[in-house]
């Protein structure tokens, strides 16, 4: 049973209820959530060139997608802890 079934059905001054609100809100954030990715990158491609004539390829090729509504998370590898 879903929670906006325990609330009281009460009028707004819009002519609303309570219910029709939530049921707003939650049609709008499924909406959002099917509306496509939040971001999606193809093919990246990162190269460092460094001062000594070094060529670094940090990422090569690299397809990403983020759904509307997921979590990603990032994260950096310390290379003191590396060292320890």
């Amino acid at each position: 049973m879903h929670f906006r079934n325990f609330l009281p059905t009460r009028k707004t001054p819009a002519g609303t209820t309570d219910r029709d609100t939530i049921d707003a809100a939650i049609e709008a954030a499924s909406a959002s959530m099917t509306a496509g990715p939040l971001i999606e990158i193809e093919g990246l491609r990162v190269v460092f060139h460094g001062d000594d004539g070094r060529t670094t390829h940090a990422v090569d090729s690299v397809d990403l997608g983020v759904a509307n509504g997921a979590t990603l998370g990032l994260g950096q590898r310390d290379p003191a802890a590396a060292r320890a």
